[in-house]
């Protein structure tokens, strides 16, 4: 598997260098397809909640706030963070209705009030991720408004598809909603996204059924007129 990092550019949005960032670690999905009475994010990995792998990360990469979104239930997450990481200054975030990742986006946007650095959105299912990607995360955003990362795989099926025209990114599109040519792409959404907060929100306010961070993303990246290039490699 590949790890790739693309770098979106809209030129008609002004963007202040910013120091500070955020986490945003999503914690609310139900996790059916499990079949198990344990929340997700909260089955174990290498000894660890699988949650708590992500909030190990945030904290090894000096995010600050950290702000987890939980489900109405979410009390085991918050009695199992608040355990494993007493020190930690965590903000949980309650998602009142499991209408998707871009509204549980949106509830953590408000918790973050009005922070105004860079918004670093994780999965919080997601254990494998390593600071070294995250710093070049950080190193290819730059000046840019949004960095997200993507991977090349053999067997796509199931994943958003990342749409790419040449080197500019038009969109991601989610395999249900995917044409026959789009699911024969190889290249998936990770569902790792670094942006400034401010630009997050416009983003999320032009959308009006946020089902996926993804659409916010690449509705606000591709009508902000101009192209979207890609501008790195690959992590491996």
């Amino acid at each position: 598997m590949r790890f790739l990092l693309d770098t979106f550019h809209a030129h008609s949005y002004t963007r202040r260098m910013k120091t500070k960032t955020a986490a945003l670690i999503l914690a609310a999905g139900q996790g059916k397809r499990m079949h198990s009475s344990i929340p997700k994010v909260l089955h174990s990995c290498a000894g660890l909640p699988l949650v708590a792998h992500v909030v190990k990360l945030a904290l090894a990469t000096k995010c600050d706030p950290i702000v987890v979104v939980v489900d109405p239930q979410g009390s085991r997450v918050r009695e199992t963070l608040t355990a494993l990481f007493p020190k930690a200054t965590l903000l949980f975030a309650i998602q009142p209705v499991a209408k998707g990742t871009g509204d549980a986006a949106h509830v953590g946007l408000r918790a973050l009030g009005k922070f105004d650095g860079d918004v670093l959105v994780l999965c919080g299912d997601a254990p494998l991720l390593t600071p070294s990607t995250l710093a070049r995360l950080r190193k290819e955003k730059r000046d840019a408004l949004i960095t997200m990362l993507y991977a090349s795989v053999d067997h796509p099926k199931g994943y958003g598809r990342v749409i790419r025209q040449g080197r500019n990114v038009l969109s991601i599109v989610e395999e249900r909603d995917a044409t026959a040519a789009q699911k024969a792409v190889h290249e998936i959404n990770a569902g790792v996204y670094l942006c400034g907060a401010g630009f997050f929100a416009q983003g999320r306010r032009k959308v009006a059924k946020p089902q996926c961070t993804k659409r916010i993303l690449s509705y606000r990246c591709g009508n902000a007129g101009s192209p979207i290039p890609r501008c790195c490699g690959c992590l491996r």
